[in-house]
């Protein structure tokens, strides 16, 4: 046995995900599937003892009791169908056709069948996608699940996520359609991520061919013969990939519980991807800048780690300043503005904590990150910090909070920011939002207050004909409704 436990490269740069993600949903779906599936064995075996209660009765007769092979039985059930062994006419055989029937249908329709990939039914373009999520049971998933984290994180970071998202679907795409080949016209379902997971490993093999992968090997039943070594990422790759041909052309034509074949397929696809990246410089020319961009955001600068440091020690006045020289070199660096604000907290001066949350909401915002401008906006009601005083700040969380579905919020803030800051650019926006969210509410004398209102305090707003329309439709409903 051969289990391999770690690879050299153990960091990444970025979270795995992608790669996550895909295990968590193969395990929800692991937990649904089988439990479904368990409820349709038990149902096909109670169908299956009814069918051998009448069988039984003619196995025997036909000279059929010593044998087992599927062939044979395969042939009794022919005779059965054609009435040569039962009349048709008989109650008997009508029941065992009804029963036959039933068993059938229940054994081709199992949630694997509804789910996995069946070649004769390759139409059904969507099995393409959830058969790579599927798995036949807890061992098939541990197994799957542990090579994708072990060599699928390292694969996610130096790719990006969409596109080993992409790539990784992509791979399970030419596995099945391999697999499909091979076994075309099948009524078997193809479930699992080996394919997927095998152009992971085929990309693994390329992209970091000299990185060596740790194995624990035991070789029954010679305890002595057990330990860890350490073997290149080539080697043991193309080990894999050896041993699915091997056996691909073995069992071809056979009936097997692994699809080799889609392993192939995967592992080609997996190979095919890395070598077109590094022969067409498609990762130092397009992907790898991309992410490095990405990178510098979350890397902590030097003048963060010195304020972090002088923070530590109690010099919140030096980490301010080293915080304010590092926000005038990056004016969008929202961890800074953060830590500013945390500071200015901590040393009780909350109206500069104001200015700096105030900064963070509005990057936020910026970034279209609304969920973090709101939890922003709350830390600062928490913490007894005065609200933001930008009108920009309190429109975008405004609007934020209506997109959330948390609309009296939403209209709170709005007319927060209409007392406020009446003679804003936003202010307008603002008041005619509430008319809207009044109008949809079927608020109408609100509606229509807010609309006479916004024409008589900003009579020269650019889009003064559409509110005029907007008060002859309200006028026309209130009419209807006074009748």
């Amino acid at each position: 046995m051969f289990l391999p436990l770690s690879t050299e490269k153990k960091t990444v740069q970025r979270w795995p995900i992608v790669t996550a993600t895909i295990t968590i949903i193969c395990l929800l779906l692991l937990i649904v599937t089988n439990t479904v599936m368990a409820l349709q064995r038990r149902e096909i075996l109670e169908l299956l003892m009814k069918k051998f209660e009448i069988e039984s009765k003619y196995m025997f007769d036909e000279g059929l009791g010593a044998i087992s092979s599927k062939e044979a039985y395969d042939k009794f059930e022919e005779r059965m169908r054609a009435g040569e062994i039962i009349d048709k006419d008989s109650r008997e055989y009508k029941i065992w056709e009804e029963v036959d029937s039933e068993y059938r249908k229940k054994t081709t329709s199992t949630i694997f069948h509804v789910l996995g990939f069946i070649p004769s039914k390759f139409w059904r373009v969507h099995t393409l996608f959830t058969s790579v999520l599927v798995h036949g049971g807890v061992v098939h998933f541990l197994g799957n699940m542990w090579f994708l984290w072990l060599l699928g994180c390292n694969i996610e970071d130096i790719w990006g996520r969409r596109n080993f998202l992409l790539f990784f679907f992509a791979a399970g795409i030419v596995a099945t359609f391999l697999h499909s080949l091979i076994n075309f016209g099948s009524e078997v379902p193809t479930i699992g991520a080996s394919g997927a997971i095998a152009g992971v490993m085929g990309a693994f093999m390329i992209r970091n061919y000299k990185t060596k992968i740790k194995f624990f090997y035991f070789l029954y039943p010679h305890p002595a013969l057990m330990g860890t070594v350490l073997v290149p990422a080539w080697v043991a790759m193309g080990l894999y990939l050896l041993f699915d041909l091997f056996y691909g052309v073995v069992s071809f034509g056979r009936a097997t519980g692994t699809a080799y074949w889609a392993h192939v397929g995967g592992f080609v696809a997996g190979i095919g991807t890395a070598v077109a990246f590094k022969a067409k410089g498609i990762e130092e020319k397009y992907i790898t800048p991309k992410l490095e961009e990405g990178i510098e955001a979350v890397k902590v600068s030097p003048l963060m780690d010195r304020a972090f440091k002088e923070r530590e020690k109690g010099n919140f006045e030096k980490a301010v300043k080293l915080l304010e020289q590092l926000t005038s070199q990056q004016p969008e660096n929202v961890d800074a503005y953060r830590e500013m604000a945390n500071i200015h907290t901590t040393i009780n001066n909350p109206d500069k904590a104001a200015d700096a949350f105030t900064k963070v909401i509005q990057l936020s915002l910026k970034k279209g990150e609304q969920e973090a401008a709101l939890n922003t906006y709350y830390e600062m009601k928490m913490r007894n910090i005065p609200q933001p005083e930008r009108p920009e700040a309190l429109y975008g969380l405004a609007g934020a909070l209506y997109r959330k579905g948390r609309v009296e919020e939403a209209l709170q803030m709005y007319q927060q920011l209409i007392k406020q800051f009446p003679d804003s650019t936003v202010a307008s926006k603002g008041v005619l939002k509430c008319a809207t969210v009044f109008g949809e509410r079927n608020q109408h004398e609100l509606a229509m207050s807010a609309y006479q209102y916004l024409l008589s305090r900003y009579p020269d707003i650019e889009w003064k004909d559409m509110v005029v329309s907007e008060i002859e439709s309200l006028k026309r409903k209130m009419s209807k409704e006074n009748k």
